[in-house]
């Protein structure tokens, strides 16, 4: 809902309470549309030769938080991912962190490429 006061427009916005509350004037500089970041529905360590916890499961538009804590490098290669996902991959590091929102349901597989048998698996529930 839009208000004029004194030939400013200002933003209102009505309360459950049936109250208004008036907020800054809107101007061009001052109206910034910001995407929302995804909720983390899991956070999975990169340790020294494996991924803790190996298996997670959230809801589609999750994200997964990956963290490296170990003292070797590793990286993430998606090697399944459902129909129209994409296999995007976390470059080689030894810290740091990434997280990767996941928008379709199924199951996704990844591994660390440098390491045997450092797997990991992502369930995405439909919601």
């Amino acid at each position: 809902m839009t208000a004029v006061r004194q030939g400013a427009p200002y933003l209102t916005v009505a309360l459950v309470a049936g109250a208004t509350l008036l907020l800054a004037p809107i101007t061009s500089q001052s109206l910034t549309v910001r995407k929302a970041r995804p909720a983390i529905g899991a956070r999975v360590a990169v340790v020294d030769n494996y991924f803790e916890p190996r298996s997670v499961t959230i809801d589609r538009g999750e994200a997964v938080k990956w963290r490296w804590k170990g003292a070797n490098r590793h990286n993430i290669v998606f090697t399944k991912v459902p129909a129209r996902a994409r296999k995007k991959k976390a470059r080689s590091r030894v810290r740091g962190r990434i997280t990767r929102a996941l928008r379709h349901s199924g199951t996704y597989r990844y591994r660390c490429t440098l390491y045997d048998g450092m797997q990991g698996t992502i369930k995405v529930a439909a919601r």
